[in-house]
């Protein structure tokens, strides 16, 4: 099993993208793809090759749900789990975001400090089962 190294962002608010890159970068140390929209990610993702990426659910160009196969093809068969960021806490909502592929759901507020750990628990977990 390797460690967690790359994440791909995909947040659309500044003020949101510069909190997750200061947590994941400078607190995590992980080495970050960070966009503001999906087509602008795509573009990114088969080069950048990241282990997870962190979806924001609304975004300007699609929605992270209707992203989340196209990112999958785009991998050239490489494996990355995805992990939604949503501000929309409600009945089912983690639920139906893992039913559409997702590894993990994270809600807004989010705690900064401790989501470095957060993502390396959630690769750490997809790493190691059978896709």
């Amino acid at each position: 099993m390797t460690g967690l190294n790359r994440i791909l962002l995909v947040e659309d608010d500044p003020d949101i993208r510069e909190i997750l890159e200061l947590s994941l970068g400078m607190v995590g140390g992980y080495t970050l793809s960070a966009h503001a929209d999906v087509r602008s990610a795509l573009a990114q993702v088969e080069a950048f090759k990241p282990q997870v990426i962190l979806l924001d659910v609304m975004l300007p160009d699609m929605s992270g749900p209707e992203a989340l196969p196209l990112f999958r093809a785009n991998l050239a068969g490489a494996q990355a789990a995805i992990v939604f960021l949503t501000a929309k806490a409600g009945t089912g909502v983690r639920e139906s975001y893992l039913a559409l592929g997702a590894q993990d759901v994270l809600f807004k507020p989010f705690d900064p400090m401790a989501l470095p750990d957060t993502l390396a628990s959630v690769w750490n977990q997809y790493s190691t089962t059978p896709h």
